[in-house]
This record gives C-alpha cells, structure tokens and sequence, in this order.
C-alpha cells in the first residue's frame, strides 16, 4: 500500500512535468505559426500551475487514492467522420489480451470535429492523452509503455500530437513503443492528372474534398494545399523536424495498407511507398465469400517467423531515399501524387510493413467502399474475417512489441 506522502510528491513531480511540457508546447506551437494552440497550451500551463500550487480546489480524490497507471497504455485513433467505437474490435482484444495491466483509450476529443484540420485535432488529441496520464498515478519507480493504433487520418494526428507530449513522456518514465497506421494518408491524398480518366477522377477527389462544408481545413492539408512553400504534411515529414523526431523515438513503426480495393486512401499513401508488393498466395478454386493474406517487411526474426508460418511471403520492397528523384512522381499504379520530398523524409526512420490483400467473392459488390475499414472490422458482416487479422496478426504484434509475458 502506498504511503500519502509518497504519493503527493508523486503526484506534485507529475505536476511539474506536465507544466514543463504545456511551457514547452508554446514554444514550439509559436514555432509552427499556431496562434490557437499558444492559447491552449498557455491556458493549460496557467490551470496546471495554479492545481500545483494548490490554489485552487483539490481534486475531489486525494493522490493516493487515484487509480494507479496501468503499465501497458494504448491509444486508438479514429479517421475523418469516424468515432471512438470505430476501434471497438481492437480495443476488446487488447482488453482480452492484456487484461488488467492495460489502459485502452479511444480517442473522442476529435469526434464529430474531423473537418478541423490536423493542427487542431493534433493539439486537441495530445490534451486528451496528458489528461489521461493526470487522472492516474504514476510511480517513479515503473516503467510504462505506449502504443498508438491509429485508422486513417488518425493516423496523421497521431504524429502531429506526438511532438505535444514526448518531454510528459519521458519525464513519467512512459516508453514509445509502437506507432501503427491502418490505411493512414501519409502522402496526402492528391491524386496525378495524365490521361482524360485520371484528369476526371482528379477532378473529382479534389473537388470533393475542396468543399469547405464537407472536409473543412482538413481536406486543405490532405491535399497539400494548406501551405504554397512548404504544406503541414511536408513540413512534418522533414527528417530533422521534431515530428520525425518524436515519430523516430518509437521503439517500432508499422504501416498497414490494402494492396487492393481500398477507394479512399490508396496503397502507395499507406503504404508509405510507391511499388505494389507481392503477397502469399491463397487457394482461388472457391470464389465466394471473404479471403484474405498478405506480405510483410521490416519485422525482426522471431515475429517475421511467427508470420512465416501462414505469410511466408516478406516483401522485401526496395528502400526509398532521397535521392531517387527530384520532381514530384506518381506511384507504379498512378493513383498517389508522390512529393518526393515527403515519401523520402517518412521513409528516413524504418517502417515495418503489412501489406493486406483482400477479397469479396460474392455476387454483388456491396462492400466496395467497406474495404477501408476492413483491419477495423467494422461496416462488414462478421464473415469478413477481418477479425482473424486483429486477433492473430494486430495484436500478437503489440503482444511482443510489448514484451508483455502472456503465461
């Protein structure tokens, strides 16, 4: 049982720690030109600083009563018109898995505000996170570890918040560990002209998602429009920024994508990389129902093994730097305007990679949209076996990621 004392002074080096980060987030809000987020970070500091000088109230509980941080924290991230119950699949089978030891936060502070752009909901998810840590106790003598699954354009906020809470991180012993997209728009979401069909089909992404009412500020910076010199998405993928610095102290970073069928965010973007791959191959006599495999890349021995036995097909994608182009290209199926610049800067950390292959053999294609969301398992019957991948691939990923000991 832990002594009062132990835990105010706990609880007081908690304060400053996340007072020292809400004065480092003006800083760098008032580096990136963030008006909005200076005010919420100033505001933050000035409540924070005021609860630690104990001019205010106390909290209604006293510091040794607060629920104590559980050691394995996951946060999970919902796309552009999504909400927290989007992650329910993966959250049970964390909650399952992990039991007690585990805190699983699905994210709501963005919900119904995904138009907002990624500079607000970036700052917005990094207050919710500092909150979560705040309502817990945190002994100094533990270690924790984080991960962040995020779907879609969470994804991006995810790497956007990071920078907002790595110092909190630090300071209260809480270790990176694994970033993990799910069909995450890394390369923004323009799509290359050329001939008469791709002109049409540009056209039409690029006016949909240019309507204010629809996709607000959001649709601005997936477009690579926010910004004429340097856009959100380029100025966060820089390999010296602090994006990519708090992106590289994750201990691994994956990338999950559709190889095919996925409509809203195409392969290369998720991917993170402008050449379809091959995966296992899987029996084609029975085309009816849900079928699905894949092919992986970058893991280390033991999990890479742990795959082999179902998905002996590792990708091994040829590296992307730097120095492969200086002019904007398109991906190998001309689907993703590539920034160069952008694809080099995300691929100068190491990625992982999990390439989804996946089919509907019914009579009518009634899911063709449905795809996105698929490593989600969610606006599918339960017969779409996405279930199988977040059971035996997602999760046992984390389960090691984790070091957590399952006996």
């Amino acid at each position: 049982m832990i002594s009062t004392s132990m835990a105010s002074l706990d609880r007081i080096r908690h304060l400053q720690i996340q007072v020292a980060q809400a004065q480092t987030n003006i800083s760098i809000a008032s580096t990136l030109t963030d008006a909005a987020a200076v005010q919420v970070w100033t505001t933050r500091r000035d409540a924070l600083e005021t609860l630690r000088l104990g001019v205010t109230s106390s909290p209604t509980t006293s510091p040794s009563s607060l629920p104590p941080l559980p050691e394995h924290l996951f946060v999970c991230l919902h796309g552009i018109y999504g909400k927290p119950s989007d992650s329910d699949h993966i959250a049970d089978a964390l909650k399952h898995t992990f039991g007690a030891v585990a805190l699983v936060l699905q994210s709501s502070i963005n919900t119904h505000k995904t138009h907002s752009g990624v500079r607000q909901m970036g700052t917005a998810l990094a207050t919710e996170v500092l909150d979560v840590l705040l309502r817990h106790r945190v002994d100094d003598t533990k270690t924790y570890r984080l991960s962040i699954v995020g779907h879609s354009l969470g994804g991006i906020i995810g790497r956007y918040a990071l920078v907002y809470m790595q110092d909190a991180l630090r300071g209260l012993h809480v270790t990176p560990t694994s970033f993990v997209t799910l069909c995450t728009p890394h390369l923004g979401s323009r799509r290359p002209g050329g001939h008469l069909g791709h002109q049409l089909w540009k056209a039409t992404v690029h006016g949909v998602m240019s309507i204010t009412l629809i996709y607000g500020q959001t649709g601005t910076d997936l477009l690579l429009q926010d910004d004429v010199d340097m856009p959100l998405l380029a100025v966060m993928s820089q390999p010296d920024s602090i994006f990519m610095t708090a992106l590289a102290a994750f201990q691994h970073r994956t990338a999950i994508a559709m190889i095919q069928g996925d409509h809203i965010v195409p392969y290369a973007s998720a991917a993170i990389h402008p050449r379809v791959v091959e995966t296992a191959p899987f029996e084609r006599a029975n085309s009816f129902g849900w079928r699905w495999t894949m092919s992986h890349s970058g893991f280390g021995d033991a999990f890479r093994r742990f795959l082999d036995v179902t998905y002996p097909c590792d990708s091994h994608e040829p590296s992307v730097d730097a120095t492969d182009t200086i002019v904007p290209c398109v991906d190998e199926r001309h689907e993703v305007d590539i920034s160069p610049s952008i694809l080099a800067g995300l691929c100068s950390v190491p990625w992982r990679r999990l390439n989804l292959f996946v089919t509907y053999g019914g009579l009518c294609q009634f899911y063709w949209l449905s795809f996105h969301t698929w490593p989600l398992g969610i606006q599918l019957p339960s017969t779409s076996r996405s279930r199988e991948f977040i059971q035996h691939v997602l999760v046992p990923m984390l389960v090691q990621d984790h070091a957590f000991d399952q006996s």
